[in-house]
């Protein structure tokens, strides 16, 4: 299960000397790709799910994301798994009937705290409208708030956002 929030407009210098000070280790510092992928019917939308592909650097994982909560933080039942070839994994998906909805690049800094991952991004393209924003995913709600506290975020910049959401909210 996958739990965490998103902290908006955050400083990046600001948020990584932060997290320089508590200990956190950089994890990943790289350019994402990423294509959504629904039926025509729009299935999975209807279920409050997603099927994502995304490059990864160098890594390429399939991912299939269906929302549990949405209350304080956001919980999804995530399932992940490596695949070889994003174009292959990408043709596949198409002929299974999928169809592409959303295609986007980001750059992201990801660290890494006892367990808890922070990631952070800013969109390029067409989303780049969005400001560079952090997800904070942990364990548990609690050390989601712990950290919230320790990075001294803006209660009102923290939210339990789909990427669905924030498109809305800022494109």
């Amino acid at each position: 299960m996958e739990i965490e929030v998103k902290a908006l407009e955050i400083d990046k210098k600001e948020i990584e000397k932060k997290l320089a000070k508590l200990g956190a280790k950089k994890i990943f510092d790289g350019e994402f790709e990423f294509i959504l992928f629904d039926r025509p019917n729009e299935e999975l939308k209807k279920k409050e799910a997603l099927l994502r592909l995304r490059k990864e650097g160098s890594k390429i994982v399939l991912a299939f994301k269906k929302k549990i909560s949405m209350k304080r933080v956001k919980k999804m039942e995530e399932i992940e798994v490596e695949v070889s070839d994003f174009e292959k994994t990408r043709k596949i998906l198409k002929q299974l009937g999928f169809v592409e909805f959303l295609k986007a690049k980001k750059h992201r800094t990801s660290y890494k705290l006892e367990g808890t991952h922070f990631d952070i991004d800013t969109y390029k393209g067409k989303l780049k409208k969005i400001p560079t924003f952090m997800e904070i995913e942990a364990e548990s709600e609690k050390e989601i708030a712990r950290y919230i506290k320790l990075l001294n975020l803006p209660r009102e910049k923290i939210k339990s956002w789909t990427l669905k959401e924030l498109l809305e909210y800022y494109v």
